[in-house]
């Protein structure tokens, strides 16, 4: 873990209302609304999008 302070770096967010995630950006791009954690991350390898460990862990990811 990061130290604090340095954590949202490395966070990944979601906008509930539109789904968008983002990389250390808690600010939606698309609703300009602030969005949630989801955990820590960070881009996939494949596709480049911002991706939470815990998606990979619950087997959320890809589906």
């Amino acid at each position: 873990m990061p130290p604090p302070g340095q954590r949202r770096r490395v966070t990944v967010y979601v906008c509930d209302d539109c789904d968008t995630r983002a990389l250390g950006e808690q600010l939606c791009s698309e609703c300009n609304r602030f969005m949630r954690a989801a955990g820590v991350g960070g881009l996939c390898p494949c596709c480049e999008e911002p991706v939470a460990v815990a998606a990979f862990v619950e087997g959320s990811f890809g589906q």
